[in-house]
């Protein structure tokens, strides 16, 4: 039986391709259940498509446990992976923003540009959205009439939780990386444990909401990072994906079912990223369209819907699609590449000026000791 660890070096996989597919199938299930939710028969599977949305949200922060784990371990410049989220999160969404604020908002508002550009929503939006303080941060006179009214760009508030998580990881994950693998394990299982208790102590109609979120998003960061760490010992196989979900189905417990879904999820798509598929392999030398459609897409729908009301939800999912991978492209080339292709060049400009700033502390520290 063969182990990821035999076949996970390799560059060429399906990350690419299956990042694509999830981020469109929370496309989907926006178009179905966030926008209309008005038609009978997908109200009566909201649960399920509610459930493989979350799924499908955690299926990210697995590939980025994984993925980063990968690289703290193979590089452990602090200044450059910080580059490198940033670079990867931020450019995009200012772009995004902008256009929001000052191209598509007064386009629609219901409101007159005088009236807009008084309001204080209409300013207050750039520096909530792009701070990731408020997903839910409207803009005047914009989708007020749409189902979710008001809503401008809600899947951003996922990114609040990407950017505390990126930012807690790299010290802990360098302390443990050091480690043997018995107290990578210990470490991992205490965490998952810390984490899966803090969700079950907490209640999700209270306040504590945020934290409910942080403490998925984390286990399933965890649960890559694992996978990673025990490469060598975790089987590549079909089989496992099966006990997986046959677990996951067989799970009652509110906490257990999300958690299994995470693990049987994560893995599958970990599965299918190293299998030796040339078509999934092909395409890991294509752009990576996955950010942009995810940070996109939502604003499109509630367009196309506040054009057409009577818009069935597939009608609606097909028309999201279209208009939003093209604009996902572009982003691409250029925002998003540009930015990613000066993360060297940035963080070695990061480390120098930290060098010249540490260098008079230094000198300074020698002339005392020779004093």
């Amino acid at each position: 039986m063969h182990v990821l660890g035999n076949i996970c070096e390799n560059r060429e996989n399906g990350f690419n391709f299956l990042r694509l597919l999830a981020a469109s199938g929370i496309l989907v299930a926006h178009c179905l259940l966030a926008v209309p939710v008005t038609i009978d028969s997908i109200e009566a599977f909201y649960a399920e498509f509610a459930l493989a949305a979350d799924l499908l949200l955690a299926v990210f922060f697995v590939f980025s446990g994984f993925l980063i784990t990968a690289s703290l371990e193979r590089n452990q410049n602090l200044v450059r992976y910080a580059t490198a989220r940033i670079l990867r999160i931020f450019p995009a969404l200012i772009v995004v923003s902008v256009l929001l604020t000052f191209v598509i908002g007064p386009a629609v508002s219901s409101l007159s540009l005088v009236h807009y550009f008084s309001s204080f929503d209409a300013w207050l939006y750039l520096p909530r959205a792009v701070g990731l303080l408020d997903a839910s941060a409207p803009l005047p006179g914009v989708f007020e009439d749409n189902p979710v009214a008001g809503a401008v760009n809600v899947p951003i508030w996922t990114l609040r939780y990407e950017v505390v998580i990126y930012a807690l990881f790299p010290p802990i994950a360098l302390y443990f990386l050091k480690c043997g693998l018995p107290t990578k394990g210990m470490a991992l299982l205490t965490a998952l444990i810390v984490l899966l208790g803090a969700k079950a102590w907490l209640h999700s109609d209270a306040p504590a909401g945020g934290w409910i979120h942080l403490a998925n998003f984390s286990a399933s960061f965890v649960v890559g990072s694992a996978i990673w760490i025990f490469r060598y010992q975790v089987p590549h196989h079909l089989g496992i994906v099966i006990a997986l979900w046959a677990l996951f189905a067989f799970v009652s417990d509110p906490v257990l079912t999300y958690f299994f879904g995470v693990v049987a999820a994560g893995y599958t798509f970990i599965w299918l990223a190293f299998l030796n598929v040339a078509a999934l392999k092909a395409y890991s030398r294509r752009p990576d369209y996955s950010y942009g459609i995810y940070v996109i897409h939502f604003p499109v729908a509630q367009f196309i819907y506040n054009l057409d009301t009577s818009l069935h939800p597939l009608a609606l999912t097909v028309l999201t699609f279209a208009v939003t991978l093209p604009l996902a492209a572009v982003s691409w080339a250029v925002v998003e590449k540009p930015a990613l292709s000066s993360v060297r060049a940035c963080s070695e400009f990061l480390q120098t000026v930290f060098q010249g700033l540490r260098r008079p502390e230094a000198m300074a520290s020698a002339s005392q000791a020779r004093s």
